[in-house]
C-alpha cells in the first residue's frame, strides 16, 4: 500500500509540474498576462464608472419621482439600479455584482413576479419599440409602483430598462414645476447614442424658451486634449464654425481653469474674443453668450454648454430648466467619456499586443531587427507621424548602440554606456528620494522624464551624429529597466505634448522593449564567449572549424580557390619563462591585433591554441596567399613589444584541393609550418609549392 501511495503521489506531482510548465509557456507565448491585466482594469474601471453614474442619476432623478433599473435581456439580471428605484423596492443599489430581477422585487407576490417576467419576455420577443406599462403593489400592498419597460437599442443583447415611478400626481407636479417633459429625460437617459441624447435635451431646453436662443454642447476629451462639438440646437453655420477655431479652444482652456460660468455681451466681445469669432457672432445676430461648464463627479470639466441669445438672456425664463439640463448633460457626457475611455483602452491593448507579439516573435539571432520593427509599429500605432522614434541600448562590451526606424540596423557610438547610466541616475535621483511613483506627475505615472535639447549629454550625442531632433526643443526620455539594470532608453521628440494614448502605449511596451534589449545584449555576450577568444578577441578554434567547413563547401560548389595560413610565435615558451605569463599575454594580444590589421574584412583570423593562429583567405590562390603571409611576417617582426628581443612568427600555407576536408587541409598547413621551423623560423613555407 505504501509503495502504491508513493507512486500515485509521484504521478500527481509530475502532472502538476507539466501543468505549471504548460500554463507558464502559454502565458509567455500567447500573452495571457497582458490580457488578464487589461481585463481586470476594464472591470475595475467599469465598476468605478457605474458607481459614478449611479450617483449622477440619483442627483438628477432626485427632482423627479423616477427610479431606473437596467436589466440584461439574456440573463434577466440587474446590472444597474439607481437609489430611487432601490428605495421603492427597499433594496440597496447593486454595484458590485448582478442579481436576478426576481430578487429585487421579493416583496411582490408570486403571481405579480410571474406577471412581471411574462411582460418582460413578451417585450423581448415582440416589438422593441413598444412600451409596456404595469402597476404592481410593493411594500406589502401599502403602495404601488408604475413600471415602464423599454429597450436601450436594437442590438443582440439589448438591455431592458425599467422606469419605476410612484404616484402619477406627484410626477405631474414636478413636471409642471420644471418645465421639462418627463419623456425627454427618460429618452435621453436610456439613449446609447450620446449625440442623439444631447440633441433631445438641447431641443427640449430651447423649445421651453423661444426662437431667439441657440445652444450647443462641446465635449472635452482628456486623452487627446481636444474639444469637439457634439450637439447643437438652432445653431447657424457661422456659429458652428466657431467651434473649430483655435481661438475658441483658448477660450475653453480659460474656462477649464475657472470652472465657473462666463458671460460675454456684444459690448465686451471685442475685449475677450478674437476678431474672427466676433465677426461670426455678428453674422448670427448674437448679443449675449453664456458658457456653462459641465462638471463631473470628480470636479473636473467634462464639457461646456453654450447658450447664445439674439436678445438679453437675463430676460428669458430659463432658470428653472438650466440646473436640470446641466445635470442631464453631465450624465450623458460622463457616459460618453466612459465609452471613449473603454474603446481607447481596447485600442491601446490591441496595439500593445501587436507590438509585444512582434518583439516575442523575433529570434535572438535576429539581433536588433525585431526591436527596429517594433519601433516602426510603435510609430504607426501611437501616431508619431512627425516624430522619429530613437533608442540608445547597452552593448555587451559596454559600448552604446543607436537605433532608429530610419535605419535597418544599429550604429555604434563613440560613447560608453556608463556615461548614459550616470546621466539617467542624475535625472532620477531627486525624484527617487521622494518616491517616483508618488509624485503624481505625468512623467512619474508613465515612467519618463523631459530634457531640453540643450542638455549636455544630448548635445554630445547630437554632435557625434545620429540623433534627430525633428525640430523639437524638448525630448521625452523613457529609461529601459530590466531586473534593476538600465538596458537603454527610448527617446521621443516632444514637438507637441504627448497624448494619454501615446503615453499609455509607450509605457505598456517599455517592459517588453527592455526585456528584448537585455536578451539581445546577453545573447551577444554569450555568442562572444562561445565564438571568440577572451584574451585576443579573435575567433576561437571551435568557431573557425565551422567557418572552414562552410567555406570548403562553398569552394567545392562554386570551384573557388581558398588558402589557410597556420602561424606560430617563435620561441614563445622562452618569452613566458623569461618575462612572465602577463608579458606573454600582452605579446599574444599585440600579435593578434597586427594579424587583424594585415588581412581583409572578408578573411577570418582565429587563435588556434596557445601561441598558434590561423588565417582563412577566401577566394585566394596559393601565390597570393604567400604574398599575404610574407606581409604578415614582416608586420609582426616590425612590431614594438616592449621586449629586449624581437618577436617573429613561422607560417605554413596550404591551398584547398577538391577532395580536401578540414582535417586534410589543416594537416598540410601544419606540415608546412613544421618545415618553416626546421628551416630556421621567421619565414613562410607552402605545403604545395606552385
Amino acid at each position: 500500500m505504501m509503495s502504491v501511495s508513493i507512486e500515485v503521489w509521484l504521478v500527481l506531482a509530475c502532472i502538476a509540474i507539466i501543468l505549471v510548465m504548460v500554463i507558464s509557456w502559454a502565458l509567455r507565448t500567447v500573452g495571457l498576462r497582458e490580457k488578464v491585466a487589461v481585463s481586470l482594469k476594464l472591470v475595475a474601471d467599469r465598476r468605478k464608472r457605474t458607481s459614478q453614474l449611479l450617483r449622477l442619476l440619483d442627483e438628477i432623478l432626485a427632482a423627479l419621482p423616477i427610479g431606473l433599473v437596467v436589466v440584461s435581456r439574456s440573463t434577466m439580471k440587474v446590472e444597474l439600479m439607481s437609489g430611487r428605484a432601490a428605495d421603492l423596492v427597499e433594496k440597496k443599489p447593486v454595484f458590485e455584482e448582478s442579481v436576478h430581477l426576481s430578487t429585487v422585487f421579493d416583496r411582490l407576490s408570486e403571481h405579480d413576479r410571474l406577471c412581471l417576467h411574462a411582460l418582460i419576455e413578451n417585450a423581448v420577443g415582440g416589438d422593441r419599440a413598444k412600451e409596456i406599462n404595469v402597476d404592481l403593489p410593493v411594500h406589502e400592498g401599502k403602495s404601488s409602483v408604475s413600471i415602464c419597460i423599454k429597450f436601450v437599442a436594437d442590438i443582440p443583447d439589448a438591455r431592458v430598462i425599467l422606469l419605476m415611478r410612484s404616484a402619477p400626481s406627484e410626477l405631474s407636479a414636478v413636471e409642471k414645476e420644471s418645465g421639462f417633459k418627463r419623456e425627454v429625460l427618460e429618452d435621453a437617459l436610456i439613449e446609447l447614442d450620446s449625440v442623439k441624447a444631447l440633441s433631445r435635451v438641447l431641443d427640449c431646453f430651447v423649445a421651453a424658451l423661444n426662437d431667439e436662443v441657440r445652444a450647443a454642447v462641446t465635449f472635452w476629451n482628456g486623452q487627446t486634449r481636444q474639444w469637439a462639438l457634439l450637439s447643437s440646437a438652432n445653431l447657424p453655420d457661422p456659429l458652428a464654425l466657431i467651434f473649430t477655431q483655435p481661438s475658441l479652444e483658448l477660450d475653453r482652456a480659460v474656462l477649464l481653469d475657472s470652472k465657473t460660468p462666463r458671460k460675454c455681451s456684444r459690448f465686451d466681445f471685442d475685449r475677450t474674443l478674437s476678431t474672427d469669432v466676433c465677426n461670426r457672432l455678428e453674422q448670427s445676430l448674437v448679443k449675449t453668450w453664456w458658457a456653462y461648464p459641465i462638471i463631473d463627479l470628480r470636479g473636473e470639466v467634462v464639457g461646456v454648454m453654450d447658450i447664445f441669445g439674439t436678445s438679453d438672456l437675463p430676460s428669458l425664463d430659463y432658470e428653472n430648466n438650466l440646473p436640470v439640463t446641466i445635470k442631464v448633460l453631465s450624465v450623458i457626457l460622463e457616459r460618453h467619456r466612459a465609452v471613449i475611455h473603454t474603446n481607447g483602452l481596447l485600442d491601446i491593448e490591441r496595439i500593445v499586443r501587436t507590438i509585444n507579439r512582434e518583439l516575442m516573435a523575433h529570434d535572438s539571432t535576429d539581433g536588433l531587427a525585431g526591436i527596429i520593427k517594433a519601433l516602426k509599429l510603435l510609430e504607426s500605432g501611437a501616431n508619431f507621424d512627425q516624430q522619429t522614434t530613437q533608442m540608445l541600448v547597452r552593448c555587451w562590451d559596454g559600448d552604446t548602440e543607436f537605433l532608429t526606424t530610419e535605419q535597418e540596423g544599429g550604429e555604434r557610438l563613440s560613447l560608453t554606456f556608463s556615461v548614459i547610466q550616470a546621466w539617467v541616475d542624475g535625472h532620477r535621483a531627486p525624484s527617487a528620494a521622494r518616491g517616483l511613483n508618488e509624485l503624481g506627475t505625468q512623467e512619474s505615472r508613465f515612467g519618463f522624464f523631459s530634457v531640453s535639447s540643450q542638455d549636455p549629454l544630448f548635445k554630445t550625442v547630437l554632435n557625434i551624429g545620429p540623433l534627430k531632433t525633428d525640430g523639437a526643443d524638448e525630448f521625452a526620455v523613457f529609461p529601459l529597466w530590466w531586473v534593476g539594470e538600465l538596458e537603454g532608453m527610448l527617446i521621443l521628440p516632444k514637438g507637441e505634448a504627448l497624448t494619454y494614448k501615446q503615453l499609455s502605449i509607450v509605457s505598456n511596451v517599455l517592459v517588453s522593449l527592455s526585456g528584448v534589449a537585455a536578451r539581445y545584449r546577453l545573447v551577444a555576450e554569450l555568442t562572444q564567449k562561445a565564438h571568440f577568444d577572451q584574451l585576443t578577441g579573435l575567433v576561437n578554434r571551435r568557431f573557425m572549424d565551422e567557418l572552414l567547413f562552410n567555406e570548403i563547401e562553398r569552394c567545392r560548389r562554386y570551384r573557388n580557390p581558398m588558402t589557410v595560413l597556420l602561424l606560430d610565435i617563435d620561441h614563445f615558451k622562452s618569452i613566458n619563462d623569461t618575462f612572465g605569463h602577463d608579458v606573454g599575454d600582452r605579446v599574444l594580444e599585440a600579435v593578434a591585433s597586427r594579424l587583424k590589421g594585415a588581412v581583409r574584412s572578408v578573411d577570418s583570423v582565429a587563435r588556434w591554441g596557445g601561441e598558434e593562429f590561423i588565417v582563412m583567405l577566401a577566394e585566394t590562390n596559393l601565390s597570393s596567399a604567400l604574398v599575404v603571409g610574407e606581409n604578415i611576417r614582416k608586420t609582426v617582426e616590425r612590431g614594438e613589444y616592449a621586449l629586449n628581443r624581437p618577436v617573429t612568427v613561422s607560417i605554413g600555407v596550404s591551398q584547398f584541393k577538391k577532395d580536401d576536408t578540414v582535417d586534410s587541409l589543416l594537416k598540410r598547413a601544419d606540415i608546412a609550418l613544421y618545415d618553416a621551423k626546421e628551416r630556421g623560423r621567421n619565414q613562410v613555407v607552402a605545403s604545395d609549392p606552385e
